[in-house]
């Protein structure tokens, strides 16, 4: 285990579903409809309500070893995140050459974090 934690704002986690095609194609349609119910805004409040559960037990679990635990305060989380923008749109320029819509993924992404705030 680590001796030192620093606790800023810095990950948001994706969680999703994927599929071949073909594989889903193959299914019974009734049974594409039980997988339907089980994915979505289910899925996610499950899945959410774990990893918050988790994230506690972790910040728990470190304190009780004795982790040392510094919090950046926000004018150093701002230095952070200064420092870091520019990764934002080059990860956009490489999603564009690869094919993919790159603004387009990073915006939506950026709306459905601060809508789940």
């Amino acid at each position: 285990m680590t001796s030192y934690i620093t606790k800023g704002d810095f990950y948001t986690s994706s969680e999703f579903v994927v599929m071949n095609p073909d594989t889903w194609d193959r299914m019974l349609p009734e049974d594409q409809v039980e997988m339907e119910k089980l994915m979505g805004e289910r899925m996610a409040e499950q899945a959410a309500q774990v990893y918050d559960e988790d994230g506690i037990q972790g910040w728990t679990s470190a304190k009780e070893a004795g982790v040392e635990i510094y919090e950046l305060d926000e004018e150093e989380l701002a230095e952070w995140e200064r420092r870091i923008t520019h990764l934002y749109e080059e990860w956009v320029e490489e999603m564009d050459k690869r094919g993919f819509p790159g603004r387009d993924m990073y915006e939506e992404s950026i709306r459905l974090r601060d809508e789940g705030e």
